[in-house]
C-alpha cells in the first residue's frame, strides 16, 4: 500500500449525529478503525463541489462527531441577520432568509420540528430536481434559529461543511490510496475530478461497492437515481480495484461493466460485521406502549425497495382471513417513494394499530428492539448485503427473509424465506412462527449452534488484506 491512506469523508462529513443508515454504519465501523490503526498514515479528503476540487478534511473531527462516548455539543447557530455564505443563495443569487413575523421579528421555530420539515421537504420532487443550485447547507444556514440552541442526542446535529474561501487543494502523491467507503456518489461530478487526480498523481483508487442496485433497478431508486448511475460507470473505469460486500455484489460489478463496455476491476469480497459498536446495553425507546405484546421487528430504512408495503398488505390480509399476526415494530427513517404506505400507516384503524414506527432510534434502543423481539422479517426487494438479517442472527433471532440477491448468502438454511411479491406468503410464515413456538424455538437452537457472527474487527481485517 502507498505512503498515506486518503480517506474520501465527502459524503460522511455531512451525516447527522443521531443515527446510520446501513452505509453509514459501515463507514464508521471501518474507517473508526482505520484512524486508530497506527501502522497507517491516514488522512481525510473531501470533494468540494463548489470548487470541483478535493480538499483535506479533518477525519478524526468528522468522526469524533460521532463517538458512542462522546457527548453531543450544542451546536452554534448564526444569527438570523448574521452574514451569509457567498455560496449560500436562491438560483437567482439572492441570500436565503428565514421568514418573518408580522412584527418584522424573525419567527421562532422549535428545532426539532425544522429538522422534521427539512426531512420530508428534501425528499420532494421539487427539491430534487433543483438541489444543485439549492444546496441543502444553503437551506440549513437559511433557517437557523435566530439564538444557539442546546442540541439533545435525539435531535439531529447539523453536520460540518467545507465552507470558502478554500484551502489549497489536497495533495497527493504517487504512493497514495484513495478509499472510498461509504457515498461518493453525492456528489456525481467527482468521478471526473478523481479522473483527473489519478491522472495527475498516479494514485491508486479503491472502491467499496455496496451495491448497484440504482444501475440495475431504477424502478427501486430515489428520482435522483441517474446521479448514482453516472458516477458508478465512470469510477468502475478509474479504480483500481473493487471491495464487494457479497458475492451478488461482485456478480453485479461484472454485469455493470460488461454492459458499458468496462474491463472488470479486480474485485475482493469481504463480509460485513454483525456487532453494533460498543455492544450497548439495551435501552428501551420512547414510543412504545407500555403493553406491548411480544412483537416481530423490521429493520431498515422505510424506503421502497426494503419493501414493508408487502407487510403491511400481509396485515390487512390477516384481517380479513381472521388470523391473529403479532404486532409489527418498524425500526428505520423514512425514505423515498413510500408516502402512501405512510398515509395508509397513518389512517387504516384496524392495520395501523397493529403497526409501530420508531423513525429514528440509538444503537442501545436498536439492541432493545432485537433482545425483545420474537423474531425479524426482512422483506427486501433487493439488497447489496442485507444487515439487519446478520444482525438478528448475531442476536440468536430467527428471520423470515426475501429470498432476493444477496440475502441467502447470510444465513443459508438458518433463515426462512419468502417472496417479496407475495403477502399472503408473509402472512402464513408470521403467523405459523408466531403460533408454532416449538418451530421457533428449533430455529433459534440451529443459529445458537450453527451461526459464526462476523465482528467489525474480522471485516477490518479482510479490508486491511484487501489493501
Amino acid at each position: 500500500m502507498g505512503a498515506r491512506l486518503l480517506l474520501d469523508l465527502t459524503e460522511f462529513c455531512q451525516v447527522a449525529v443521531g443515527g446510520f443508515s446501513g452505509i453509514q454504519r459501515v463507514e464508521y465501523e471501518l474507517g473508526a478503525r482505520l484512524l486508530a490503526d497506527e501502522s497507517l498514515d491516514v488522512a481525510g479528503i473531501v470533494f468540494d463541489r463548489a470548487a470541483g476540487v478535493f480538499v483535506d478534511a479533518d477525519a478524526r473531527e468528522i468522526y469524533a462527531r460521532h463517538s458512542t462516548v462522546a457527548p453531543v455539543e450544542p451546536i452554534p447557530c448564526a444569527p438570523a441577520d448574521g452574514p451569509h455564505d457567498p455560496q449560500v443563495g436562491d438560483p437567482q443569487g439572492a441570500p436565503l432568509t428565514p421568514p418573518e413575523a408580522g412584527n418584522g421579528q424573525p419567527v421562532h421555530v422549535p428545532e426539532s420540528l425544522t429538522r422534521r420539515l427539512l426531512h420530508r421537504f428534501t425528499r420532494t420532487r421539487a427539491y430534487l430536481a433543483l438541489r444543485d443550485r439549492w444546496p441543502l447547507a444553503a437551506i440549513r444556514r437559511a433557517v437557523r434559529p435566530a439564538a444557539p440552541l442546546p442540541v439533545p442526542p435525539e435531535i439531529i446535529a447539523e453536520p460540518p461543511q467545507v465552507e470558502p474561501p478554500l484551502t489549497a487543494p489536497a495533495q497527493v502523491a504517487s504512493g497514495d490510496t484513495l478509499l472510498m467507503l461509504g457515498a461518493p456518489w453525492v456528489a456525481p461530478d467527482m468521478s471526473t475530478e478523481l479522473r483527473k487526480l489519478k491522472d495527475h498523481s498516479g494514485c491508486r483508487v479503491v472502491l467499496l461497492v455496496h451495491d448497484l442496485i440504482p444501475v440495475l433497478h431504477p424502478e427501486v431508486a430515489p428520482i435522483d437515481a441517474s446521479r448514482f448511475s453516472e458516477f458508478m460507470t465512470q469510477a468502475l473505469g478509474v479504480v483500481d480495484l473493487c471491495i464487494a460486500v457479497s458475492q451478488a455484489t461482485a456478480r453485479d460489478i461484472a454485469q455493470v461493466c460488461a454492459r458499458e463496455g468496462l474491463p472488470t476491476p479486480p474485485v475482493n469480497v469481504i463480509r460485513l460485521g454483525d456487532d453494533l459498536a460498543g455492544q450497548p446495553q439495551p435501552d428501551r425507546p420512547t414510543g412504545i406502549p407500555e403493553d406491548l405484546a411480544p412483537f416481530v421487528l423490521v429493520v431498515g430504512t422505510v424506503e421502497v425497495r426494503k419493501n414493508h408495503i408487502v407487510l403491511y398488505q400481509a396485515y390487512q390480509q390477516a384481517l380479513l382471513d381472521g388470523v391473529q399476526l403479532p404486532p409489527l415494530l418498524i425500526v428505520g427513517r423514512n425514505g423515498w417513494l413510500t408516502d402512501d404506505l405512510r398515509y395508509q400507516l397513518e389512517h387504516s384503524p384496524q392495520v395501523g394499530g397493529r403497526i409501530i414506527h420508531l423513525n429514528s432510534v440509538s444503537d442501545a434502543e436498536l439492541v432493545w428492539a432485537y433482545t425483545n423481539c420474537l423474531f425479524t422479517v426482512f422483506p427486501s426487494r433487493y439488497e447489496g448485503w442485507g444487515l439487519p438479517v446478520a444482525e438478528a442472527l448475531a442476536r440468536h433471532k430467527f428471520c423470515i427473509a426475501s429470498d432476493a440477491s444477496s440475502i441467502p448468502e447470510i444465513g443459508g438454511s438458518l433463515l426462512d424465506y419468502a417472496s417479496p411479491y407475495d403477502p399472503r406468503g408473509w402472512m402464513d410464515k408470521i403467523a405459523h412462527y408466531a403460533n408454532n413456538l416449538d418451530a421457533l424455538a428449533e430455529h433459534v437452537a440451529s443459529i445458537k449452534s450453527g451461526y459464526v457472527a462476523t465482528t467489525w474487527d474480522a471485516t477490518y481485517s479482510a479490508l486491511r488484506s484487501s489493501l
